[in-house]
């Protein structure tokens, strides 16, 4: 599979397992319309991803991350949720005494190089990205045992979720300032960046 493949599967990936999470149905063969050739792969993706227990989230050991400090710098000090990619945390920041968020990301989904110098470089992208409906990026990161992290800015208060749950006649602002954030980021990195 090409490079160009391996990133358009990335992003078919990721769309269907959005339309998972939203309830609607998955059909491969309609998210791929535009590359059929990757459909199979895409099924069979989805195939594992479904064998994952709760998402995955315990193949990072996340219990085990708590009170572990992460390039002499972050201390992890609570889970604050997990998902397909990876499991939060807010960490402090010893170096600028502060509270930030650290994500931890599955280390089955950076099996080789190539996806890691990805991973890298859009990681780079969005830290120049100062936008109200984005979390700036401080930095990034790989521990001892090779999983990856990003370290965010700490937003205090309830996970976007919990608000949603709690006011669904929010829904529609909320929305709109994200499809804000995505048009404006549109103008300014890569499609594959943004994928």
């Amino acid at each position: 599979m090409s490079p160009a493949d391996e990133d358009l599967l990335a992003g078919y990936v990721a769309e269907a397992l959005d339309r998972r999470d939203s309830g609607e149905a998955i059909d491969p063969r309609e998210i791929c319309a535009d590359h059929p050739h990757l459909a199979t792969a895409v099924a069979e993706a989805l195939g594992m991803v479904e064998q994952l227990p709760a998402m995955h989230a315990d193949s990072i050991g996340a219990d085990r991350w708590i009170g572990v400090t992460l390039s002499d710098r972050y201390e992890l000090v609570e889970r604050v949720g997990a998902g397909a990619m990876g499991a939060v945390y807010r960490a402090r920041d010893r170096e600028l005494d502060r509270d930030v968020a650290v994500k931890l990301l599955r280390h089955d989904l950076f099996v080789d190089d190539r996806a890691e110098q990805r991973f890298l470089r859009e990681a780079r992208s969005l830290a120049a990205v100062d936008h109200p409906h984005v979390v700036p990026i401080h930095d990034r990161g790989k521990t001892d045992e090779g999983v990856l992290f990003l370290v965010m800015a700490w937003i205090p208060g309830p996970s976007l979720a919990a608000v949603l749950e709690l006011s669904r006649a929010n829904i529609p602002r909320v929305e709109v300032g994200g499809f804000g954030a995505i048009d404006w980021l549109r103008d300014r990195l890569p499609v594959a960046d943004l994928e």
